[in-house]
């Protein structure tokens, strides 16, 4: 890590202040957590 990301800091409702490398991070796994509940709402209907 070369420095920079922690000078971009944003608050989280729930977890806080977080960094930019803390944000991508928290995106990509509730990105993921999404498509998990796409998939199985998929799943559930009938074709």
């Amino acid at each position: 890590m070369d420095g920079r990301w922690p000078r971009f800091k944003h608050t989280h409702p729930v977890l806080g202040e977080l960094d930019l490398y803390q944000w991508l991070i928290f995106v990509g796994q509730h990105e993921g957590r999404h498509k998990k509940q796409i998939d199985r709402t998929l799943k559930s209907i009938p074709t």
